[in-house]
């Protein structure tokens, strides 16, 4: 008899033709247009064209120009400081091309430089870090704000570090350690044994995966929708007959599971296609979206079980809470996402999209991978709570017979 209910239950939600958009074609239209919107940057550094810059100190005093210099540093992650060759600013010989390439100059000459469209943007250091880019320009404001971000964030936490030694609220091995950690200041992680270098921008292309792996929450609610005869007259028409429930249950789950999982493997080698950059590893890319669609699956069980009444209640959950989850994990707005990691970090890192983009991450970034076995561990207690709090909904509630 279940393997009647599976056979019946695939046949039905795959020949229903809302779910067949909703469920199957919106999530490949979603990401042809998310591509769309930034496939400059799915290719790291080689797909954004080379971003010419003059550095200002605003001030000519000490503060101005120590703050200059570790900005020129903070570059050096994937920059030159370039020669000139006439009057166009290029690469010193014989080195690769970098996503930056900067001077130092000053006000005047560099607003020359850009009226000219010599170079592209000009960054002023004052107190406050700003920055103007030549009119037309696209991705470079995006990109600028962005790396200029990281560099306060780095710059403020290295500070931090550094005065806590010179106070002796950290005490260090030996006392060279305070200005060795200040003429390191930019030098960052080891990226020694990594398989490349891993840029800001990525956050959105592995918020939007987990986003689509995430997306089909509303699909627990439907199987919990067709068993509750107090939800639907589906439900209802089912339970006057001799089958149980939970036979109903695992009939109507399995084969939505097994559709969504063979979904998302379609959808990741789309995005291969669409050559978007998650890494190599596909065995365990693969292992964390299958863990991570189980999540959204399970979560709508959870919350079909758990509210009683009709369906619309759930129906908008089911749709704001992946958004939620997808807003703090970056894939709208990158400030809002470096909010949430000051203020509120467990909204990204306890949430099952926020684990699977930290995952998508790890595998990204190589070497040790026992943060992406952190994720995959999260994943499955969320999976097994959601499925108990599923069980214990289901089984809480009886009908008279009739």
């Amino acid at each position: 008899m279940l393997r009647h209910l599976i056979k019946y239950n695939f046949k039905t939600y795959i020949g229903n033709r809302l779910n067949l958009f909703w469920n199957f074609l919106f999530p490949f239209a979603y990401m042809i247009i998310f591509f769309m919107a930034l496939f400059s940057l799915s290719d790291g550094s080689s797909g954004l064209d080379t971003i010419r810059l003059a550095v200002v100190p605003v001030h000519e005093n000490e503060s101005a120009e120590s703050k200059t210099e570790a900005l020129k540093s903070f570059f050096e992650f994937d920059g030159h400081e370039g020669i000139w060759d006439g009057e166009a600013l290029e690469h010193p010989a014989g080195t690769e091309k970098t996503l930056l390439l900067y001077t130092e100059s000053n006000e005047t000459e560099s607003l020359k430089w850009l009226e000219n469209e010599t170079i592209d943007a000009m960054i002023l250091v004052d107190d406050e870090i700003s920055f103007k880019v030549k009119p037309g320009s696209s991705l470079t404001p995006t990109v600028l704000h962005e790396i200029l971000a990281s560099f306060e964030r780095v710059n403020k936490t290295q500070t931090s570090i550094t005065s806590g030694y010179q106070e002796g609220r950290f005490t260090p091995p030996s006392a060279s350690d305070t200005e060795q950690l200040e003429a390191n200041r930019f030098i960052g992680i080891d990226k020694s044994n990594r398989r490349t270098a891993i840029y800001s921008q990525f956050i959105y292309f592995f918020a939007a995966l987990a986003y689509i792996t995430y997306f089909p929450l509303n699909t627990g609610v439907e199987v919990i929708e067709s068993i509750e005869p107090a939800q639907s007259d589906q439900a209802l028409r089912k339970y006057v007959g001799p089958v149980s429930k939970t036979k109903h249950f695992f009939g109507a789950l399995i084969p939505r599971w097994v559709a969504h999982l063979l979904l998302i493997v379609l959808l990741f080698a789309f995005t291969q296609l669409l050559n978007i950059d998650y890494g190599t590893d596909y065995p365990r890319i693969i292992l964390l979206l299958f863990f991570g669609t189980s999540s959204a699956i399970f979560t709508g069980t959870a919350l079909g079980a758990l509210l009683p009444g009709k369906q619309g209640p759930k129906v908008a959950l089911s749709i704001s809470i992946p958004l939620l989850f997808a807003l703090a994990s970056g894939m709208m707005a990158s400030p809002l996402h470096s909010l949430i990691m000051e203020k509120i970090p467990w909204l990204h890192n306890w949430n099952p999209l926020g684990m699977i983009s930290n995952g998508l991450y790890a595998l990204y970034s190589g070497g040790n991978l026992e943060r992406y076995y952190q994720q995959l561990f999260g994943l499955g207690i969320f999976n097994l709570v959601c499925f108990a709090l599923t069980m214990l909904g289901v089984r809480r509630s009886r009908y008279e017979s009739i």
